[in-house]
């Protein structure tokens, strides 16, 4: 099997509940190498978890057998300062089945990395410039989302990052994305080099897959976030309390925060609206550099008219007006959050500041 890294380009996709006509010129308005291994594996860890401050780890059951596969992307040069986003697509010599465990390694000068399962046909092994979540923002043509064809499954914040599916706590079956014989997979690398020196900036991921055989539950990802961002020079700024439903009768199992260098707190509730409170709160996030994942043990159960609440802050030192971007002197707010059974890539998106409401690829909830 190999494992693949990707760069993607900066695109949304949306899972069949349907948007807005309306929302599309909104979201179509937000963007203006690789070496393989596989090896087989027994057991491996079976609950989700993530790398430094992240979640806790499990034994799969003995019987669990995995292949490993690894593929990187890069080196590419990178200068004292400089920032880019770049893309490869691979295709992974790999058998039909669901990927239990996923692990990321970033070099120095590195930023973040995602990791998608591609619908693309040909491979691209160079790495090419593309726009920063250009793989999950599809700007392409089509409704993001819906039209896509590239879905994230893994990024990585940290130098080493790690995700491992646990097993529902009901059922004890266990969770993984499917990927299907030969996987083309697309991997985005969004490096800015901040440290004293040139560096050589590359991704790696490997791949623990069970086979397509295994009574497996399917999982997929949720990405929301807003982009209704506006801070002035030498001022804070805090978003609104705002609210995304979740898929009716779904777990959440891991969830996450990004922001960039001006961030200073997410925070993130389970939630039936924007009135929140401290006994609701899942995550608080006070480092933009390497937020945690925060493993869900149990699983968030979100019942009819449930979801997450989130809230970003910001301290805008510097002498410029700072809004929503890919760029690192531009800010995000944004969360990711593992859920199951898939009902397909799940993207909702703000961009009215005076709403709390916003905009999916399915439904508007």
């Amino acid at each position: 099997m190999t494992l693949v890294s990707t760069r993607a380009r900066y695109l949304p996709r949306l899972s069949p509940r349907t948007c807005r006509l309306a929302a599309v010129p909104l979201l179509l308005a937000l963007v203006t190498a690789c070496g393989e291994s596989t090896t087989p594996s027994e057991g491996g860890t079976g609950a989700a978890g993530g790398a430094g401050s992240g979640g806790s780890g499990g034994s799969a059951g003995a019987s669990e057998v995995l292949a490993t596969t690894e593929s990187s992307i890069g080196p590419v040069a990178a200068e004292i300062g400089e920032e880019d986003t770049v893309c490869i697509f691979k295709r992974m010599n790999n058998p039909a089945g669901f990927v239990r465990n996923i692990r990321g390694h970033l070099t120095d000068g590195s930023h973040h990395m995602i990791v998608y399962v591609s619908g693309e046909t040909e491979e691209q092994l160079e790495p090419q410039h593309c726009g920063g979540f250009s793989g999950i923002f599809n700007l392409d043509g089509g409704i993001p989302g819906l039209d896509s064809v590239d879905i994230p499954v893994f990024i990585a914040q940290q130098h080493e990052a790690q995700v491992n599916l646990p097993h529902d706590p009901e059922t004890g079956k266990p969770l993984g994305f499917r990927v299907e014989e030969n996987q083309m997979v697309r991997i985005e690398l969004h490096w800015f080099n901040t440290t004293p020196k040139a560096q050589q900036v590359t991704g790696t991921v490997e791949f623990d897959i069970a086979g397509e055989d295994e009574d497996v539950i399917e999982s997929s990802f949720a990405f929301w976030g807003s982009t209704a961002i506006d801070i002035a020079p030498h001022s804070q700024f805090t978003t609104p309390v705002l609210f995304q439903r979740a898929l009716t009768d779904t777990k959440g199992f891991a969830v996450t925060t990004h922001q960039h260098q001006l961030g200073t707190d997410m925070k993130i509730w389970k939630a039936d609206g924007t009135t929140v409170g401290d006994d609701q709160l899942l995550v608080e996030s006070t480092d933009w550099a390497e937020p945690p994942l925060k493993i869900l043990d149990p699983p968030a159960y979100f019942d009819v008219g449930e979801g997450l609440a989130y809230q970003c802050t910001w301290d805008n030192t510097t002498d410029k007006q700072v809004g929503f971007g890919e760029g690192f002197g531009d800010e995000m707010c944004f969360l990711w959050m593992y859920y199951y059974p898939s009902n397909g890539f799940d993207l909702c998106m703000h961009f009215n500041a005076g709403s709390q409401s916003g905009v999916c690829n399915h439904l508007t909830r």
